[in-house]
């Protein structure tokens, strides 16, 4: 990655989240300058679009049907989003960001449900949050109280959401359509007493 940065060159590269467009193109976060990057796979050429303030941590990221990058940040308070056809390399041009309501949420998973509804995971504030992406507006649910540090999501074919707690032995599986929460237990976990 072409990144010639003293911090960069001090601290490394903190890449969370990739994932490939439609034109094979590969999308990543790099988390300790700030950055979205597209790697063009045939021109094998670097594209950096950097974000404001330098601190805000981006993790994962998603595309949706339109073909619009959405991305969460853990210390920014944001979800993000990137349209590939405005981008400006090393530059902000064509992102747009949302806030979260909850203050130090520590936005991490981030995915599309069958609907195209947009949720994500808050691993400060342990809520689970859906954005209505036609008039961004955020609904959060509060998860259970035994839950360390949310991160992972995923979608079943059901239309469930899969949650995973990171440095816990546990998962959670979340119903859209009751707000039901049922928790599973995968071993004894010997880091910390949850």
């Amino acid at each position: 990655i072409p990144i010639s940065s003293s911090k960069i060159q001090k601290e490394g590269t903190m890449i969370w989240g990739m994932t490939f467009d439609t034109e094979e193109n590969l999308w990543f976060t790099e988390a300790t300058e700030a950055a979205i990057w597209r790697f063009d796979t045939s021109k094998k050429i670097f594209e950096r679009y950097p974000l404001q303030p330098s601190t805000v941590f981006p993790i994962q990221i998603t595309f949706d049907s339109k073909g619009i990058l959405w991305f969460t940040e853990l210390y920014g308070d944001r979800i993000g989003k990137l349209d590939p056809s405005k981008v400006v390399n090393n530059t902000s041009e064509g992102i747009s960001e949302y806030w979260i309501p909850t203050r130090d949420a520590g936005a991490t998973g981030i995915l599309f449900d069958m609907n195209g509804n947009l949720w994500f995971v808050e691993s400060f504030s342990k809520k689970l949050a859906m954005m209505d992406t036609s008039v961004m507006d955020i609904k959060e649910y509060y998860m259970p109280q035994s839950v360390y540090a949310l991160v992972g999501l995923a979608l079943d074919k059901e239309g469930m959401l899969w949650i995973t707690d990171h440095c816990s032995n546990k998962f959670y599986r979340f119903n859209p359509e009751t707000s039901e929460i049922k928790e599973y237990s995968t071993s004894k976990s010997y880091f910390f007493q949850v």
